[in-house]
């Protein structure tokens, strides 16, 4: 009674191990919509084909849908690229909002966020791609030539993906041109 106690129960973990690969590896395919792609002229009755958390393929009615897909039909909608919002103040909790209003890219503007920045990369996290300018190096015209390549040097060790430089004038001028040469 033992035994079968113990087979069951392997059977059982191996069924619903199977069952999961299985469900994981099955294709989603949107089917019928028109696609916008940005490049190239809209495509009508699109099939695009997803796997896990990539697109494999893309066309007309005549491409090929995978045996077992999980096919949806998007008869009379669109489908376009996610957006990218480019002056964002970000909080985690705007993922989701982010998200359902097809922001899928934003920049986050003045922010140091590299927890967050991180997870963003993970296909399993619902929020947006998130690329920020680790704050900003600060320096002004009253820094010394020193003091403004050692904030630029510790800014650049926070990773920034893009910067978002104090205004520039004549007064900065100097200071300007040793945090870029500290930069490239």
């Amino acid at each position: 009674v033992r035994l079968r106690k113990w087979a069951l129960c392997v059977l059982v973990v191996a069924v619903s191990v199977a069952v999961s690969a299985r469900a994981q590896s099955a294709a989603t395919v949107l089917r019928g919509a028109t696609v916008i792609n940005g490049g190239a002229a809209p495509i009508a009755n699109a099939v695009v084909v997803i796997q896990g958390d990539r697109i494999t393929a893309l066309g007309g009615p005549g491409t090929a849908v995978p045996a077992g897909a999980n096919v949806l039909d998007l008869s009379g909608k669109f489908i376009i690229p996610g957006l990218i919002d480019s002056h964002v103040h970000y909080e985690e909790w705007m993922g989701e909002m982010f998200l359902n209003h097809g922001v899928t890219t934003a920049l986050g503007i003045g922010t140091d966020f590299p927890k967050v920045k991180e997870e963003s990369k993970k296909a399993e996290v619902r929020t947006p791609r998130l690329y920020d300018t680790a704050g900003r190096p600060v320096f002004n015209n009253a820094m010394s030539e020193a003091e403004v390549r050692k904030n630029v040097r510790d800014w650049l060790a926070k990773k920034p993906d893009f910067t978002k430089m104090p205004d520039y004038n004549d007064t900065t001028k100097a200071a300007y041109s040793w945090a870029a040469d500290e930069i490239h």
